[in-house]
């Protein structure tokens, strides 16, 4: 036997972090919605590069795939799905937006009216939007919707 099963471990382990350190360089190429508040990175690359790149990585992964299927190495099936994992995230997005209503923000130190109005309003604004996507991703979740509508 060629690769024992501490092998194929360590190699599961490793290729899993390679994938994870691509999927991220990937992401500082610039984000599928493309106006992030804050980018990690200055947008700098073409759209050829951008598709140059992808045509590395998939030939890259490829060969990756082939040696794993080879070794035999075979991950665990995914077991939460985007969506899920999509609206898990929109849960920290709602406590993280009630951290910062005006009675907590006054934790900080003295909060003006109009500060503390301001704050509102766009809290409202911003609540109202995630509570529209909320319901939409619970729809998807709840198979009311199709994935490609």
């Amino acid at each position: 036997m060629p690769f024992n099963e501490n092998h194929k471990r360590y190699l599961l382990a490793a290729f899993q972090h390679v994938d994870k350190l691509l999927a991220q360089a990937v992401a500082g190429l610039g984000q599928a919605d493309g106006d992030l508040l804050f980018p990690s990175c200055l947008p700098d690359v073409s759209p050829t590069q951008r598709r140059v790149i992808a045509d590395y990585l998939a030939s890259f992964r490829r060969v990756a795939r082939r040696f794993l299927e080879a070794v035999p190495v075979h991950p665990d099936a995914p077991s939460k799905g985007g969506l899920w994992t999509f609206r898990v995230a929109l849960d920290f997005v709602w406590i993280a937006l009630a951290e910062v209503e005006p009675k907590r923000l006054g934790n900080y130190g003295a909060l003006d009216a109009d500060a503390a109005q301001e704050t509102k309003q766009a809290l409202a604004g911003l609540q109202l939007i995630l509570g529209q996507l909320t319901e939409y991703v619970d729809r998807g979740m709840s198979g009311e919707m199709h994935a490609h509508e």
